[in-house]
């Protein structure tokens, strides 16, 4: 009965006295330790909870594991074919990437989302042993739906009808609001290729549900991600900023922003930092592809902000990738400078002239001569801007172009920054280009920017 004693001290948001009476059960062991890990996970401590999951799972029999380590219910379509043709003795690997891409906040100790999935489970089995607050007996269904979306934080109940005066309904009400993690088919098999967009936590109809403990609301972040080369490896300079839209989400000046670098399950490296509504992290690196995931949170607020995708330094490793930075405090004389003032978003102003940062490094940096070429030209313009183009109703921006010769300074990195105005041109998307050539070959980098 120790079970039934756990769950009802969780539902009554009596956590700690859950994990005591957890830590005095006597049944077997695999049992208790799901118990525990059940109490820990609704404390909060994720990281206790996933170590005394997995103690569980390696003490349980081999059906309920395979049971319990079942993801397919909670993919989408397009992956759940493929992963139903694993066997379950050859699914750990499978089941630990599928983890690692979910995981809600790298930066968080364990991993919420998965304690979460087998908090449920053990929910499900004790709510099979006593009566149902819906009158029903238990079945897959009512499982699945568990699984998916979590049990009842609350209830109510509807009068009876006069057709049916004994008939009570009684209605359940899932945490709210409540986001979906799991990534989409296409990240889930390849991460490599994994966007921003694989990624859809508001979706209106998702698949499955989470309502973190830390986050009541939830926005998807739109950081600048540049990467420069140091000798056999690399720095990753990240930007992010919460400002203007951001204000119904986050209500402090102050929050915790972490950086996480990614390469396989298990192996995150991560920068923190307790800052402001902006921030810039400049993150030491393999020269090698790997998962970004720039994370904010207010925990006052119970705010949290994030993206995460795929990134990987330029495949021809002779010029930097193009960093955009605050151009208010002129022409920045080092690497240091630039990024400090960089942008934290991709969108730049037509009110004041923003600065572009790049380095050369190997022939190009001890070439002679250096013909650089910098244009913006616009992207993605409306039917009805382009026929009010057509129809001369409205003036076709110019595209900003700009050409010059120069010689670089000869060492192992020549680093170069020039500011650019926009002022003349509407607002829009547009495709900002920085060509770089010199006698033997020509080099060039794009960047997407939204001009406000």
């Amino acid at each position: 009965m120790v079970g039934q004693r756990v769950r009802y001290l969780v539902e009554s948001n009596r956590g700690a006295d859950a994990l005591r009476a957890a830590t005095e059960c006597s049944a077997a062991a695999w049992w208790c330790a799901t118990l525990r890990g059940f109490s820990q996970h609704t404390l909060g401590d994720y990281e206790a909870a996933d170590r005394e999951f997995a103690a569980a799972l390696s003490g349980m029999a081999h059906a309920q594991r395979c049971h319990w380590t079942d993801l397919s219910d909670l993919l989408p379509d397009a992956a759940r074919k493929a992963y139903r043709a694993v066997p379950c003795e050859q699914r750990d690997s499978v089941n630990a990437r599928i983890w690692w891409l979910a995981d809600p906040r790298w930066a968080l100790g364990g991993n919420d989302l998965r304690t979460e999935v087998y908090a449920r489970l053990t929910m499900s089995e004790l709510v099979q042993q006593a009566r149902s607050a819906h009158d029903l007996s238990w079945g897959d269904d009512m499982a699945q739906l568990m699984l998916r979306y979590g049990w009842p934080a609350a209830w109510s109940r509807e009068f009876p009808s006069s057709v049916d005066p004994t008939r009570i309904s009684v209605i359940g009400h899932e945490p709210s609001p409540s986001f979906e993690f799991m990534p989409d088919a296409r990240a889930l098999k390849d991460p490599a290729q994994a966007e921003a967009s694989s990624w859809t936590p508001t979706a209106p109809t998702p698949l499955t549900r989470y309502a973190p403990k830390y986050a009541r609301r939830f926005a998807e972040l739109t950081p600048q991600v540049a990467w420069f080369v140091r000798g056999d490896s690399a720095v990753i300079v990240a930007a992010y900023e919460i400002g203007g839209t951001y204000d119904t989400v986050f209500t402090r000046d102050s929050v915790e922003a972490a950086v996480a670098v990614s390469r396989s399950p298990g192996g995150v490296g991560i920068a923190r930092a307790q800052t402001a509504r902006r921030g810039v992290f400049v993150l030491p690196t393999a020269s090698s592809p790997a998962l970004l995931s720039v994370e904010v949170v207010d925990n006052a607020a119970r705010a949290l902000a994030r993206s995460r995708f795929s990134t990987q330094p330029p495949t021809d490793s002779s010029l930097s990738d193009v960093l955009l930075f605050d151009g208010a405090g002129g022409i920045p004389e080092t690497f240091e400078a630039a990024t400090a003032r960089t942008l934290g978003t991709l969108m730049v102003s037509r009110q004041a002239p923003f600065g572009l940062y790049w380095e050369l490094y190997g022939d190009l940096a001890q070439t002679d001569s250096i013909t650089y070429a910098v244009s913006v030209e616009r992207r993605g313009a409306s039917w009805l801007r382009r026929l009010a183009e057509r129809t001369r109703l409205a003036d076709r921006p110019e595209p900003v172009r700009v050409a010059f010769d120069e010689r670089p300074s000869r060492g192992e990195v020549s680093a170069r920054s020039l500011l650019v105005d926009v002022s003349h041109i509407p607002a829009g998307q547009y495709r900002l280009t920085l060509s770089v050539q010199s006698a033997r070959r020509a080099v060039s980098r794009h960047v997407n920017v939204e001009v406000r």
